[in-house]
């Protein structure tokens, strides 16, 4: 695959018609029929072709950022009319809207995915690490409850 620059990659076809339905809320199996695929190719590319994820991310990260604009224009109307409200007395509604006051959900930009290969990349490698660690310690883990369950059940085969 070719890149018409550093952060945009070229897709087939195919994989132009499954990102469009996967990100329209298609299943894997649904974008796979859409695009002509078999399911496992659209689980690969949304898996393992850093092109894809690359542009499936900027996409989502660009649809993101226009779902926080427009609930920053709604929050903003919403709190001018709490804010007429309050100011005309309305101290029950100034006491509830200050309990579910969330800052956080109001200021600053959503979390952007990696868009750039070398970053699709890295997030695949936590990803992989971080599975890594897992399964190295689920097996302790899984042995520590069934010795602890054998010795549970060797106590109560005693019982009267």
């Amino acid at each position: 695959m070719t890149t018409t620059d550093q952060t945009r990659p070229t897709l087939t076809i195919q994989q132009e018609t499954a990102l469009h339905a996967l990100l329209n809320g298609a299943s894997q199996q649904q974008a796979s029929i859409e695009a002509g695929v078999a399911r496992t190719t659209v689980t690969n590319w949304v898996n393992h072709f850093i092109p894809f994820i690359q542009e499936m991310n900027r996409q989502r990260n660009e649809r993101k950022q226009l779902l926080s604009e427009h609930g920053v224009r709604v929050a903003e109307r919403a709190l001018e009319v709490v804010e007429d409200a309050i100011n005309q007395g309305d101290s029950k509604l100034a006491m509830q809207y200050l309990s579910n006051f969330d800052l956080a959900s109001v200021v600053g930009p959503p979390r952007a995915l990696p868009e750039t290969p070398l970053g699709v990349t890295s997030c695949l490698a936590n990803q992989l690490q971080d599975q890594i660690v897992l399964d190295s310690l689920i097996p302790d883990i899984v042995r520590e409850l069934v010795e602890g369950f054998s010795i549970d059940a060797s106590r109560q085969s005693r019982l009267p």
